[in-house]
Parts: structure tokens; C-alpha cells; sequence
């Protein structure tokens, strides 16, 4: 067991104490806590894009800069999550 990703079984033996403690949990729990999760690495993305730039000279150049960290982050998680499509900005 484990050949095939040896450093994810490594991870995951290491872990086990916390990840079993949110194992307990049930489904619908787990699916609420995941989520959240996510929409909190969404959020830290656009923050890097908005920490970066000190002063943002009108409301729609924030609104680009935001739109353009939110399309980066989202390409580079999409197909890997449901919970970020809730997120989505129309373009």
C-alpha cells in the first residue's frame, strides 16, 4: 500500500489523529466544513491581489484586479471543487 503516492500515505499516517477526528463527523458536517475551507483559500487568493497594490485609484480598477485574482484562483482549482463554483463572478 501506498507505492503509487508513498508521500500522501506518509501524510496521512502522520496525520491520522486529526484527520479520524474529521472523519467522525457526518457527511453533511464534513461537506459544510470543506467548503468553508475553500471559500477561505479563495478569499486569502484575492487578497494577494488586493494586498499587493497599496492604493487602488477608482472602484472599477479594484473591481478588475479582483476579477482578474478571482479568474487565476478559479483556473487554477476548477474541475477540483464544487464548493468554489459557488463562488463564481460573472465576467
Amino acid at each position: 500500500m501506498g507505492q503509487k503516492y508513498p508521500l500522501a500515505v506518509k501524510s496521512w499516517r502522520t496525520n491520522w489523529v486529526e484527520l479520524s477526528t474529521y472523519l467522525k463527523y457526518p457527511e453533511e458536517l464534513r461537506r459544510i466544513i470543506y467548503t468553508t475551507n475553500t471559500v477561505e483559500n479563495y478569499h486569502m487568493a484575492l487578497r494577494k491581489v488586493t494586498k499587493a497594490k497599496a492604493v487602488f485609484p477608482n472602484d472599477q480598477s479594484t473591481y478588475e484586479d479582483t476579477l482578474s485574482g478571482h479568474h487565476g484562483h478559479y483556473k487554477a482549482v476548477e474541475g477540483q471543487d464544487e464548493g468554489l463554483a459557488a463562488c463564481h463572478m460573472p465576467a
